[in-house]
């Protein structure tokens, strides 16, 4: 048994129904159920407190209640749509109570063809995934079309699925009937982004460059507190040592040998202060030297 790492907290995982070790959590839930009456829906919308209805926009009364916190899409016809519950439960005992609130507004209202329209749920794989490559080799299941949305849509067969994959390596799985569906298509789909999950490589433009220092950022000067540090390789160091010598520094690639060669070896431990030069240092340029620090001193 593994530990799930979704948000629907810390419960064991049965790693003989989800092998990756991961459970997509339900987001949202769509449910239809016919009322079997005809309704006033201006009289609901003056009657009801929870209610709006405007007929110029919205051919429906849109109802909402806290608890399940959901909302339901009332029609003149007697059909309802009931959204945004968590799980299959939630969404049926929410639309029991939209019903409920139509009978006692005097509609003789019934609760016939109850039904789960659609299952949305979404997970994390903790990687970062090619999407390139993934629409390449998969083109059959897969549009990708980053000008225009930023993810991947796939549109698996079996079970009959649509995920939306994005680079970070968030997934989001709609399209499903049952809850089963959804797991499923996450297992299906799974081994898929490992194969074309994105490895770090050293020498690349924008990859993170090893060099000899890690900082530590205090208030607004930033210290250097230990001798190992991966930079962005658009960043310019320039530090000072106990003698009060200057070095300058920039991030390097694997590929750039001589630019190695070519790095400042002094001992750092007595160093003072280093200032960052960078054009592009913002709150974010910040965030990312921290993460660094962070994982360096693990190293």
């Amino acid at each position: 048994m593994a530990e799930q790492s979704g948000s629907e907290g810390s419960q064991p995982v049965d790693l003989s129904k989800h092998p990756s070790g991961i459970v997509p959590t339900l987001q949202n839930i769509v449910s239809t159920v016919n009322l079997d009456c005809k309704l006033d829906l201006k009289q609901i919308a003056l009657q009801a407190r929870n209610a709006e209805y405007n007929p110029k926009r919205f051919a429906a009364v849109i109802m909402r209640i806290r608890e399940p916190k959901t909302t339901a899409l009332i029609f003149a016809s007697g059909k309802m749509v009931c959204t945004g519950a968590k799980s299959e439960q939630q969404s049926k005992l929410a639309a029991r109570k939209y019903a409920r609130i139509i009978q006692k507004l005097g509609f003789p209202a019934k609760f016939k063809d109850f039904k789960i329209q659609n299952i949305v749920g979404s997970c994390d794989v903790k990687f970062p995934i090619r999407l390139e490559g993934l629409a390449y080799s998969h083109g059959a299941f897969s549009s990708y079309e980053p000008e225009l949305f930023p993810g991947l849509i796939y549109r698996m067969k079996q079970p009959k699925i649509v995920l939306l994959i994005f680079v970070s390596g968030k997934i989001v799985i709609t399209g499903a009937k049952v809850r089963d569906e959804t797991y499923t298509a996450f297992e299906n789909i799974y081994p898929v982004l490992t194969e074309f999950r994105k490895v770090q490589q050293c020498g690349g433009t924008g990859q993170y460059r090893q060099v000899n220092y890690v900082l530590k950022k205090l208030s607004l000067s930033i210290v250097i507190v230990s001798c190992r540090l991966q930079l962005p390789d658009d960043c310019e160091c320039l530090c000072e040592d106990q003698q009060g010598k200057e070095a300058a520094l920039k991030g390097c690639g694997e590929g750039d040998r001589e630019a190695r060669k070519k790095l400042p070896t002094v001992s750092l431990k007595g160093v003072s202060q280093i200032c960052i030069r960078n054009t592009m240092f913002n709150k974010e340029r910040i965030k990312q030297i921290e993460e660094i620090i962070r994982k360096g001193k693990h190293m």
